[in-house]
């Protein structure tokens, strides 16, 4: 399936790190950490798949270990990202899985801390 891998890319885009504030205390909790990295994967996973129309020139893919991610954006092989498109898309993407992590149903609420790069990326 497409969707589960990732395509070579070469140019110039926007790179995002995601990281699970204190992850480190919650793992005293397997229930919490079960729960945290639960809805992490949950949330990155489905907003990917809500951004990442067929029209859309401008792909999210998404690298996730343990408690980060590592997010780039991709347009062709060596197509440059926009860099107002892309900053657009992985601002929204962002807003959309923190406000998900936040959610007062959830029984853990977490934040993350994110840092965002552009440049030449292969």
């Amino acid at each position: 399936m497409s969707w589960l891998s990732i395509s070579s890319y070469e140019g110039n885009t926007f790179v995002a790190f995601l990281d699970i504030s204190g992850f480190k205390q919650m793992m005293n909790s397997k229930e919490k950490v079960h729960d945290v990295l639960n809805k992490f994967y949950s949330s990155l996973f489905y907003s990917v798949g809500d951004l990442n129309s067929v029209k859309d020139d401008i792909k999210l893919n998404i690298i996730a270990v343990s408690d980060c991610a590592v997010i780039f954006l991709s347009k062709g092989v060596h197509d440059n990202v926009d860099e107002n498109q892309g900053l657009t898309k992985l601002l929204e993407f962002i807003r959309k899985v923190n406000g998900e992590f936040v959610e007062p149903h959830n029984n853990y609420p977490f934040l993350t801390t994110c840092s965002i790069a552009y440049g030449d990326f292969e």
